[in-house]
């Protein structure tokens, strides 16, 4: 945890004795490396009731959020924001539309990359600002390979993993960088084409305001098809398809669902989604 928390105040350039807003439960990882940062960098840690809706009563340098909490602030009053210096977000892929909100803040935030197994994040990117990126950057004293299914491997001697094996289909760009591109246990093998959901799904969320899922079901002729979840309303979406995506990429079915399955902090349960779909 300290050789993690080492990494983040180095590649974010935090300094002694600076001020970090503690917003996150601490019987969680997150929350305790926010601590353990605290400690190892001297500074003043300000702590807050856990809460989807943050409370930023003051300027801080430093924080840590979920995209939950993220969303929930820039539909409240996204200046609050600007009362953070540099923030990470981690606890699931953030979704486009906030990405596009983040844009007019000055906060310096970063999407993380990491796991319980490597003590918080073994990676950054920033996703807003002049130095905004589409790849995650490896911290220091950490390596990655692929195997042949494309999956992230992770070894790091300060964190105690050799070969850690994720269930995360990675493109590597070079030593220290590398593109998410989806899990594979959410893979769709639709005639001998691999097709990545999420990233299917980046595409579309642009253009689509309603939540969507990509998922595969199981067809005779191909073996899976592409199709697709909409919480909203019917309606056409074939110019959106044929503008945006390739054409193994787009949904041979559509469904139109009222609403999604979510857990109580308001994630979409994905598989229930599926399952939902399956019995109609």
């Amino acid at each position: 945890m300290v050789f993690s928390a080492k990494n983040t105040i180095k590649a974010l350039n935090i300094k002694n004795n600076s001020s970090s807003l503690l917003c996150l439960p601490p019987e969680y990882i997150a929350g305790k490396m926010m601590i353990v940062r605290a400690i190892v960098n001297k500074m003043n840690l300000i702590t807050t009731l856990p809460s989807a809706l943050p409370t930023i009563e003051k300027y801080v340098d430093f924080s840590a959020m979920t995209a939950l909490q993220v969303k929930n602030i820039i539909d409240n009053d996204i200046s609050e924001l600007n009362k953070i210096g540099k923030l990470i977000i981690g606890g699931g892929k953030i979704d486009q539309n906030v990405i596009e909100s983040l844009q007019s803040v000055n906060t310096e935030i970063y999407e993380t990359y990491g796991m319980t197994e490597t003590a918080s994040h073994i990676a950054l990117k920033q996703i807003n600002g002049i130095n905004k990126s589409d790849f995650f950057t490896i911290l220091n004293g950490i390596d990655i390979e692929s195997n042949e299914n494309n999956q992230l491997l992770i070894t790091s001697i300060g964190l105690g993993v050799n070969k850690l094996l994720t269930n995360d289909i990675v493109r590597i760009i070079s030593p220290t960088k590398f593109q998410w591109v989806g899990r594979l246990d959410n893979v769709i093998n639709s005639g001998g084409i691999k097709l990545y959901p999420e990233e299917i799904e980046s595409k579309l969320k642009s253009h689509i305001d309603e939540e969507i899922i990509i998922f595969g079901i199981e067809e005779p002729k191909y073996g899976n098809i592409c199709c697709l979840a909409i919480e909203g309303k019917e309606r056409e979406l074939k110019l959106i398809f044929e503008k945006h995506l390739s054409k193994y990429e787009i949904p041979k079915r559509i469904f139109f669902l009222s609403n999604f399955p979510r857990t109580i902090s308001n994630k979409i349960i994905r598989q229930k989604v599926i399952d939902q779909i399956s019995n109609l």
